[in-house]
């Protein structure tokens, strides 16, 4: 009785996955899917907080509220690499049976790049230590997205550790450490060099915290 049962569990578990696998059943999930990314370029804006997890870019020389500002973001323009054959079956049924989930182009981060070194540099005088064009790594704090919550913040030399093998996001995020009290105006500048010989520096356009 019980090896019946054990069966018919088993033919049900295989149906299941059969059915939730078929390419009937689609996510309209592309079926190639590009891997990795590599860098060609990159982009660098100072962002607002809308609210309810909301933000923004800030347009060139706007004011706003040092509770409202968040900080900078890069964005990386890319090339995505490496096309392999996706299963559009989610990895467990269950997911299949109630939601889909489509893999995203550069999911696992560069293929081969990885930083030789990241610099955020000031244009603007920030306090008695920071002036301006000094080298401002030690004063700024990196995310891998936005987020409000300083738990997830994350000091320079453990943001370029945790990347030595390749790079991982298109994106993050550059928060200082406090709002300066030099100048009202705040300006960076990001320069970053590649170990496959390429460097990239941006310029943000300035902006008024008061």
């Amino acid at each position: 009785m019980i090896r019946k049962t054990m069966v018919s569990l088993l033919f049900l578990f295989s149906m299941m996955i059969y059915f939730s696998c078929n390419d009937d059943i689609d996510c309209n999930c592309p079926k190639d899917v590009l891997d990795f990314f590599d860098v060609t370029g990159i982009n660098l804006d100072p962002y607002k907080i809308e609210g309810n997890g909301v933000f923004s870019i800030v347009e060139e020389n706007a004011t706003l509220s040092n509770e409202s500002f968040y900080g900078f973001a890069l964005k990386y323009d890319v090339d995505y690499v490496v096309q392999r054959k996706v299963n559009t079956c989610p990895a467990t049924f269950f997911n299949t049976a109630y939601a889909c989930t489509c893999i995203e182009p550069g999911h696992r981060g560069s293929k081969t790049e990885t930083y030789e070194s990241l610099t955020v540099i000031s244009l603007k005088d920030i306090n008695e230590q920071y002036k301006a064009n000094d080298t401002i790594n030690d004063f700024v704090t990196f995310q891998y997205f936005f987020s409000q919550d300083n738990e997830r913040d994350i000091e320079h030399s453990e943001f370029l550790a945790d990347q030595e093998e390749r790079i991982k996001e298109e994106f993050f995020s550059i928060r200082f450490h406090e709002k300066p009290d030099l100048n009202d105006t705040v300006q960076i500048k990001i320069i970053i060099q590649l170990n496959n010989g390429e460097s990239y520096e941006q310029r943000s356009v300035p902006v008024v915290v008061e």
